[in-house]
């Protein structure tokens, strides 16, 4: 067990101990949080390692911890509660947003199929963040900045655009008018607003109308909702369909 375990980590202790010597990370909202010095109360730890999850789950039934198996085939398992994600690459097929999923890859591959910089930090239990793209930079700015290629990463699941809405709400407003990416070499390179519009239209077939307009309200909910619409508007006021897809 580390000498030292970050508090955000001290409720999932047990899990730590049980996957030993494979390591563990937190990624997603908690670490975001700790990024920027925000209260950890009541946060939802998400946990990553890069054991594959038959061998998450033969170490939990070793150590007596509760284990739910629904997302399984995805590589994420749930371990007396706290959700423990296998490391994995992803592949799509034309006009399905289900993956195919691969595990036993690195952690580099792991942030390489995740949907945003400040998504792609992984926190070690001893404190040490892993910032592969630069997540951290980005956030402390206020910007929200695509892992990898954005266009492709629509096409496979449109439904990130609702995402990236909702975090560029959350976190950075100017990054919806200004939509960067950034590699894995570390080049940060600037898209714009309109093709990745277009690819979320031509994509959008893939989701169902419920989980779509689920999405959409769900991006209307943060605090800087009103802000994004209206930059949105503004940037894609030749279209008629995204302006009854932005309309309240």
């Amino acid at each position: 067990m580390h000498a030292h375990i970050h508090p955000l980590f001290k409720p999932a202790k047990a899990v730590i101990e049980a996957l030993e010597p494979s390591a563990i990370y937190a990624v997603g909202g908690a670490v975001r949080a700790v990024i920027l010095a925000h209260p950890l109360q009541g946060l939802e730890l998400d946990l990553c390692t890069p054991a594959p999850p038959e061998l998450v789950a033969a170490r939990a039934q070793a150590a007596g911890l509760s284990l739910g198996t629904q997302g399984a085939p995805w590589g994420c398992l749930t371990l007396e509660g706290f959700e423990v994600t296998s490391f994995r690459a992803e592949r799509y097929s034309a006009g399905s947003r289900h993956p195919q999923v691969r595990f036993g890859v690195d952690l580099q591959t792991d942030a390489a199929r995740r949907d945003f910089s400040c998504n792609a930090v992984y926190l070690e239990p001893n404190g040490t963040l892993i910032d592969p793209y630069g997540g951290v930079e980005h956030l402390k700015a206020g910007r929200v900045v695509w892992v990898e290629e954005p266009i492709r990463k629509l096409t496979e699941d449109p439904i990130r655009w609702w995402r990236w809405v909702r975090f560029c709400g959350l976190y950075g407003v100017t990054s919806v008018v200004a939509p960067t990416w950034v590699g894995a070499d570390g080049r940060e390179q600037v898209c714009t607003l309109e093709p990745l519009a277009q690819a979320v239209m031509a994509a959008k077939r893939a989701v169902s109308a419920s989980r779509w307009a689920a999405e959409r309200k769900h991006a209307d909910t943060v605090r800087g909702a009103q802000a994004v619409r209206t930059a949105l508007q503004q940037g894609l006021a030749a279209h008629p369909a995204w302006q009854e897809e932005l309309t309240p």
